[in-house]
């Protein structure tokens, strides 16, 4: 049971479920209580679609649910050092939490919170 996630296993997923123009990051469920334990979740976004691929404690895919970019209504990001990220689409709203200062992906998290940025409608 791992609890620290490492680039290897985000470029895993990149390389099992994204494309090469692909972006990839780590965030976690945002909740106000941590029990249990939030999902995680490692994000994979280029210009088409938002993929979440649920991660079990040992870094392996449990789920993958794809958001279109053209169903986004809105994108709110929020926070200084743990980015609140939440993603609006006419059916559903998700809540990630992006720790920007994760030792190991620290340029991963910061690609992936500039092009959410970059979609803010």
């Amino acid at each position: 049971m791992r609890l620290v996630i490492k680039q290897e296993d985000l470029d895993r997923v990149k390389e099992e479920h994204g494309s090469a123009q692909s972006i990839v990051g780590y965030a976690d469920e945002h909740k106000l209580l941590t029990i249990p334990i939030p999902k995680m979740y490692a994000i994979l976004l280029d210009d088409n679609e938002l993929k979440l691929v649920q991660l079990n404690m040992n870094m392996e895919v449990k789920n993958i649910d794809t958001i279109p970019i053209s169903s986004i209504d809105a994108i709110k990001i929020s926070g200084a050092v743990v980015k609140k990220v939440v993603v609006t689409t006419k059916d559903t709203k998700v809540k990630l939490a992006v720790k920007t200062l994760a030792v190991g992906i620290q340029k991963a998290q910061k690609e992936m919170i500039e092009k959410l940025g970059s979609l803010v409608k």
